[in-house]
């Protein structure tokens, strides 16, 4: 098993066996809405959108008081496409709220540190955060859907080094996750790879491959992911994998740099976010856009291209079975 400077709770033994029950098989499913987060220029802070897989009928989701600093990102579906979960700043914490937009709920505790970037489990009774207890310090949390229960699954070794987009399995307790170690000088990533908790330990599959992978995602059956593969200052190819690290397979190479990737509901189609440069709230002078293509890689075509003065992609974004 790899090793990274990671420091791991004693009880990750308490992460159990994948579940016997299986899910729906994804020739079954149909591909609902997307939903991304992304900066309006009329009122700056980021905040959510959905978007049909034709690029028809964007709809923003949240909507904060005008001129407010408060922001809406990294958002996820429940398996069956009702419930969407975020976090929110000041201070970031988990929200819930309907694939509508309303009935928007705080999930977690007034009190709870800074938590983002939420995963539900099959049943949506779990999640998985990345927790910021400091400035320099990131967690991988597994908590209840109620904000209960909060247990480290993991949390960086040393103030370089970053975890985030945690990612449960469609079945099972399995999670994956990025993990960024930023070179001393502050100029892009010493290294990006992808690790995967299961049962009582943790593994940095893609240890062994050339490249910086990060932004994992499930396919429906579980059997693999879909990441990005790229250099120290970004990436722009797609890559699927095992989830043992094994089988690395080039998919397709964006035009730009890709900060996002999802599989389709049915398991046919891959979304992605794609910037010129970077993918940044702070940095979207340059255009975004959301890529659909077909799961071997053919067939590349935008759906979004941000034009001036309209919404920008920005980091996440997901696909919703219907």
């Amino acid at each position: 098993m790899q090793r990274i400077a990671l420091a791991v709770c004693v009880l990750l033994g308490t992460i159990v066996a994948a579940s016997s029950a299986a899910a729906p098989s994804a020739s079954r499913a149909r591909n609902g809405p997307l939903v991304l987060d992304g900066v309006d220029p009329s009122n700056p802070p980021v905040q959510l959108f959905r978007i049909s897989p034709t690029g028809h009928g964007l709809k923003q989701l949240t909507h904060p008081p005008r001129s407010s600093p408060i922001w809406s990102e990294c958002p996820s579906w429940s398996s069956n496409g009702r419930t969407i979960f975020f976090d929110s700043n000041l201070p970031s914490q988990v929200y819930r709220m309907s694939s509508q937009g309303t009935r928007r709920r705080r999930v977690d505790s007034r009190n709870a540190p800074p938590r983002t970037c939420p995963s539900p489990n099959r049943d949506a009774s779990r999640l998985v955060v990345v927790e910021h207890p400091s400035p320099t310090i990131s967690r991988i949390v597994r908590m209840t859907a109620k904000g209960k229960s909060a247990y480290v699954l993991v949390q960086t070794g040393n103030a370089y080094q970053t975890l985030f987009d945690p990612q449960y399995a469609p079945t099972g307790n399995r999670v994956a996750f990025s993990f960024l170690e930023h070179n001393r000088s502050g100029q892009g990533y010493r290294r990006a790879e992808i690790v995967v908790i299961h049962r009582r330990s943790y593994r940095i599959i893609t240890a062994r491959s050339k490249g910086w992978f990060y932004a994992p995602s499930w396919s429906p059956n579980g059997r693999r992911l879909v990441a990005v593969r790229g250099n120290p200052y970004g990436g722009n190819e797609i890559v699927t994998l095992k989830p043992n690290g094994t089988s690395v397979r080039h998919v397709a190479r964006a035009s730009g740099t890709v900060s996002s990737v999802a599989f389709s509901p049915d398991g046919r189609k891959i979304a992605y976010v794609q910037c010129k440069f970077l993918c940044s709230p702070f940095r979207q002078s340059h255009g975004a856009s959301i890529w659909i293509m077909n799961a071997n890689g053919s067939g590349q075509h935008p759906i979004f291209r941000q034009a001036p003065g309209t919404v920008a992609p920005v980091q996440r974004v997901d696909w919703a079975r219907r």
